[in-house]
């Protein structure tokens, strides 16, 4: 990606609002991107402070190409969000999605 800033700059934003919306803490993360790169990140609270753990990561040439899909989840594994960052790096777009759970 051009500016990495750009990225993080998103991924708070985007994190801000899914916890606006009801997201519970902590959310699981997975970063997919056109080049195959692939990450899961896992947030948790280290020593009361927020903080992530890498779970996987493999980034082709380094690199995470655009597009780049962020998928997120909260811990009850009922709402998902997935994120698009374009090549541009000027706009992420975000399309949340809550799982209703079945009746049986």
């Amino acid at each position: 990606m051009k500016n990495p800033a750009n990225v993080t700059r998103a991924v708070g934003e985007t994190l801000r609002r899914l916890v606006g919306e009801g997201f519970q803490l902590p959310p699981h993360c997975v970063v997919l991107a056109k080049n195959d790169s692939v990450m899961a990140v896992r947030y948790q609270r280290a020593e009361g402070e927020p903080g992530c753990v890498l779970v996987a990561q493999t980034a082709i040439d380094g690199v995470f190409r655009p597009p780049v899909n962020i998928m997120f989840v909260d811990a009850t594994g009922m709402k998902a969000a997935r994120v698009t960052i374009e090549a541009s790096d000027r706009e992420a777009r975000c399309c949340v999605f809550d799982h209703e759970p079945s009746e049986n």
